[in-house]
């Protein structure tokens, strides 16, 4: 939630609270906090070439690691995530792709999107930070956005969603002129805040209306089917089905 009150605090006072700034505060969060985390930074070269920002590496040398691939964005005073028009490595590519075709699910590599969000209550509906139409999808009770008691709209100020699935809600907009392009409620719809990307809470309690009932387990990239079609369809899951070795320095980064 601090990252959409420093975005949404920026733009009150007509600043810029950036992509870089943003990710260098967040990284440096979770590396000191979250025991067990490995973070590789990309540089703005390897960058070019993997289409990332950066790598989180999960797991242990005893049960294996997944690495997930992370290219950040953040939204616009247009309310538009205007640099998924990025180009990528190749003609004719954008940024997503280069990013995807460095990912290989079958080697627990995964590819996905962050997005940086903040705007003042009441921007797309009075009482709420929600941005409706986007769907809601951080409840396990599938409340609403107003019922829901699990976590409230700025926690989407780090939203991740998987970058098969930004492709796919990209690519669908290629025809359309600029300014419809890349509306943040698209990509919403298929997000969720990233303390949910490896499942959803243990119990599912706190929701208005709703009675506390254990949670189903979560997958990468959100809670509905759709959102895992990229990471591992026919496992269901991410691990991978031989073991990667943690990265020991920078020699085989794209």
């Amino acid at each position: 939630m601090s990252n959409w009150k420093k975005i949404e605090h920026a733009r009150r006072m007509g600043l810029t609270y950036d992509e870089t700034t943003s990710t260098q505060e967040l990284l440096l969060t979770l590396q000191t906090e979250v025991s067990g985390l490995l973070t590789y930074q990309y540089t703005q070269q390897q960058e070019t070439r993997s289409g990332a920002d950066w790598e989180w590496w999960l797991g242990s040398d005893e049960v294996g690691w997944i690495c997930l691939r992370i290219q950040a964005k953040r939204v616009y005073d247009d309310y538009r995530y205007q640099m998924l028009s990025h180009h990528g490595a190749e003609e004719g590519t954008f940024q997503y792709d280069t990013l995807i075709n460095g990912c290989d699910p079958d080697q627990a590599r995964y590819g996905f999107h962050v997005f940086y969000n903040g705007w003042p209550e009441g921007t797309f509906e009075e009482g709420t930070h929600w941005a409706p139409p986007a769907e809601w999808n951080a409840c396990p009770n599938r409340k609403s956005y107003k019922e829901c008691g699990h976590v409230e709209p700025r926690h989407y100020g780090c939203a991740i969603i998987s970058a098969a699935e930004v492709k796919r809600l990209s690519d669908g907009d290629t025809g359309k002129p600029v300014a419809e392009r890349f509306r943040i409620q698209k990509y919403l719809s298929a997000a969720v805040p990233w303390s949910y990307a490896l499942g959803f809470p243990a119990y599912t309690k706190g929701c208005r209306g709703a009675m506390a009932a254990k949670a189903r387990p979560g997958r990468l990239g959100g809670p509905r089917a759709r959102h895992a079609r990229s990471v591992d369809p026919a496992r269901g899951r991410p691990w991978c089905p031989r073991r990667l070795v943690a990265p020991r320095g920078d020699s085989d980064r794209a």
